[in-house]
């Protein structure tokens, strides 16, 4: 009898998989003068949907009380990379929301195994930040404007998976992730196009006690930088170098490896994170709501003409998102 029932409890969980999993990007101030004008590249909205999710943007300049109502019912975050200025003392409007957005990640989220049966699979919603996102993330769990400087622009490189980082979800949960981890530690797969970043002794504190920091890398001066983490338990994630360009950007003024070993890393990072949305059950109260907002309504300009490192970016004004 227990038997039977732990298997009924067990396809209880399994049916809370989203197979149509939603995902909030949260936009970039396009000019500080004009805070109702915000952007992202469209290399991470294909990003999400080639590994099976479907896309709203998160409007940095939404009042929180709107922003709460729609990460209910999201079943993920993204901060992605970009040249935005990341503000805490004083703070900056895109960095308030972005602290507001990991804070609900953060304090929302529980292991899905570890959710009474008395509640439902929905807690929270799992985040990812690359390159400016994972800046963001460092300085929000740090508490402070705390970047260094890294020689790090324009350079690909080999990601030097730390022994706890090889069991992380990032770098573990796909197929042939042995075959991937290989490919990640001998191959210059990760694109990296920072300048400033975070150096071990600095995750050295109880703030990064609950990650693991799943790899370094090591700049052209030599200095060492954290390149990616992960929560131990929690889905939360971060990644220094961008997963989303070597398959989505061209822009040949930028060092990106278009490798089929760095397209598959790549995309296997997309499919983990995704993999994390679908447990998280989050549905939209209102559907018409949803299918107004879906990034599928907006169109994306061809900013790789103008010769922007972006091949696409899409473009908001604060009015589109009361629709």
């Amino acid at each position: 009898m227990r038997v039977l029932l732990l298997a009924l409890l067990l396809a209880g969980l399994c049916l809370c998989a989203d197979v149509q999993p939603v995902v909030g990007i949260l936009t970039l101030s396009d000019d500080d003068a004009q805070p109702e004008l915000s952007s992202f590249p469209a290399s991470y909205v294909k990003w999400l949907e080639g590994a099976g999710a479907r896309v709203i943007p998160l409007y940095y300049s939404m009042p929180f009380e709107e922003m709460h109502t729609i990460l209910d019912q999201l079943d993920g975050v993204l901060f992605t990379g970009g040249t935005q200025l990341i503000s805490f003392h004083p703070i900056n409007p895109f960095s308030a929301a972005g602290q507001y957005v990991f804070n609900y990640a953060m304090d929302n989220n529980m292991p899905l195994w570890g959710i009474p049966w008395t509640t439902t699979c929905r807690c929270g919603a799992p985040a990812l930040g690359t390159c400016l996102g994972f800046e963001l993330i460092s300085c929000i769990l740090l508490d402070d404007n705390v970047l260094k400087a890294t020689d790090a622009y324009n350079i690909t490189m080999p990601v030097e998976i730390t022994e706890c980082g090889k069991s992380t979800r990032m770098y573990s949960s796909q197929p042939h992730s042995e075959q991937t981890q290989s490919d990640f530690l001998s191959l210059p797969l990760s694109t990296n196009t920072h300048n400033w970043g975070i150096y071990p002794e600095q995750v050295e504190v109880p703030a990064f006690d609950d990650f693991c920091i799943a790899s370094y890398n090591t700049d052209r001066v030599g200095q060492r930088f954290v390149s990616s983490y992960e929560h131990k338990t929690k889905p939360i994630f971060a990644t220094q170098y961008h997963p989303e360009k070597s398959i989505y950007e061209w822009s040949t003024d930028v060092a990106i490896n278009h490798s089929h070993a760095a397209v598959q890393a790549m995309q296997s990072l997309a499919m983990a994170f995704v993999d994390e949305c679908r447990k998280y059950t989050h549905v939209f109260q209102d559907q018409a709501w949803l299918d107004d907002n879906l990034i599928y309504g907006y169109s994306p300009e061809y900013t790789g003409l103008n010769g922007s490192h972006f091949e696409q970016q899409y473009y908001f004004s604060d009015d589109v998102y009361i629709k």
